[in-house]
């Protein structure tokens, strides 16, 4: 089955992003080598913002470099150099691109990170692997099939946070008061607007990460279940 272009895909579905900033092209050129071309273009050509009323955001790196380094210093597996920040939700969730291990997605309001097996990366018709651009544009373009995150009683939770505390902006998110980890609730009562980055940070900070993995369907799981396999950096 031939790759197709997942980022054009994805405009044709939900259109432009919202609050998009346009990238330059030599801002652009400082991250070839490390992310695939296919996002860099889209940066250039139809900007980073934000799908949904600001429930996902296609971000600048640059801000969440130090939210990287936190959780993944003396990984064995994950480096944080191969590692680059590429958006977010609006509850902090964050995603990664790796240069070799490409989608990993840390949800930090339950410590968890993920990152899909090596079968996820190939076609399993040709035995060969996915390219970069396709993939890049597969995960982020995955947006358009997310259900909202939800509240304890199934309520969406960001509609509920507009109106109480009023849109995001870039690299802005709603954090849970006190963080769920801490013992919050799952309520948008419980949500205020925080900077990205800094919630982040302070999320990263309460404890080691754990790296998830899911396991194959099977009785009572028919899509398989999200067991932990070990922390995240220094082992």
């Amino acid at each position: 089955m031939p790759e197709i272009d997942m980022f054009a895909y994805m405009i044709k579905k939900l259109g432009e992003p919202e609050q998009a900033q346009i990238v330059s092209k030599e801002e652009a050129d400082s991250y070839r080598g490390r992310l695939p071309d296919a996002l860099l273009n889209f940066w250039q050509e139809h900007g980073r913002g934000s799908y949904k009323d600001g429930t996902y955001w296609i971000c600048d790196p640059a801000p969440y470099r130090g939210v990287i380094d936190e959780i993944f210093k003396f990984d064995p597996k994950y480096r944080p150099e191969e590692m680059t920040a590429i958006g977010y939700d609006g509850l902090g969730e964050l995603w990664i691109w790796h240069r070799e291990f490409y989608d990993i997605t840390v949800t930090l309001k339950l410590s968890e990170v993920s990152n899909p097996p090596d079968s996820s990366r190939t076609d399993s018709k040709t035995g060969e692997k996915f390219s970069p651009d396709f993939s890049i544009g597969t995960y982020i373009a995955s947006i358009r099939n997310y259900d909202p995150p939800c509240d304890d009683d199934g309520e969406p939770l960001i509609p509920q946070a507009i109106a109480r505390l009023g849109r995001l902006n870039h690299d802005e998110i709603y954090g849970y008061v006190p963080a769920l980890m801490l013992g919050g609730q799952n309520m948008a009562s419980s949500l205020q607007k925080f900077s990205a980055p800094e919630h982040m940070m302070f999320l990263a900070s309460l404890q080691p990460l754990v790296l998830t993995e899911l396991t194959p369907p099977e009785p009572g799981h028919p899509y398989g279940r999200v067991v932990p396999v070990r922390k995240v950096g220094r082992q």
